[in-house]
């Protein structure tokens, strides 16, 4: 497709230089990015919503129901972005590892606040049932929030960096003693929790 629309142009007799094409291909890319940014957030979800608040569903809050859908959406944006890049610039170019970087930043960050808007949806959910209401699930997910939240600032740092997680997972062995010291009480708390529900 990009060869295609640089033959045209050849064709129409403009000059593609190396710079133009860059800038063309970086146009296109935001110009994409806005239109599905319009798209996704001002047709798209607005009906969803809309359609979703007009069935009064009672049994989860629509502003839990806008929150996931809308950090799903940005994710989605990036998965896009990153595929843009991916055709329209040149291999082992600056501009496109630049560009990964972002999109992979930001598909990490947009993923982790999904799951964080689902384990809330999860929650408000289980309020409606009897297992919600006996098992602490408010700490359990508490939990997985902060085990959730450590392991995508691993993969942030290692994508920053450009070292391979692993890397960092075994320096994190060396600091176990002292997280475990600094979340001592919420584990104790959390494992208290479970065993008086039990």
């Amino acid at each position: 497709m990009k060869e295609m629309f640089f033959n045209w142009l050849s064709g129409l007799g403009v000059d593609v230089t190396p710079m133009m094409a860059l800038v063309i291909a970086l146009g296109f890319i935001v110009l994409t990015a806005m239109v599905l940014h319009l798209v996704l957030h001002r047709i798209l979800l607005v009906r969803l919503v809309g359609l979703l608040g007009k069935t009064k569903q009672m049994w989860l809050p629509p502003q839990l129901q806008q929150r996931l859908f809308y950090r799903l959406a940005f994710v989605f944006q990036g998965a896009v972005l990153l595929g843009q890049a991916e055709i329209w610039l040149p291999k082992a170019s600056e501009s496109l590892a630049l560009i990964e970087l972002l999109a992979q930043l930001w598909i990490l960050l947009f993923l982790l606040l999904a799951l964080f808007a689902l384990l809330d949806c999860l929650l408000s959910l289980s309020r409606h049932t009897r297992l919600g209401r006996d098992l602490p699930l408010r700490g359990i997910f508490q939990g997985v929030k902060l085990v959730a939240s450590i392991l995508v600032g691993i993969l942030m740092i290692a994508l920053l960096l450009g070292k391979s997680p692993l890397f960092l997972f075994s320096g994190l062995g060396a600091m176990t003693a002292v997280l475990m010291l600094v979340f001592k009480d919420p584990i104790l708390g959390l494992v208290a929790g479970i065993q008086l529900s039990a």
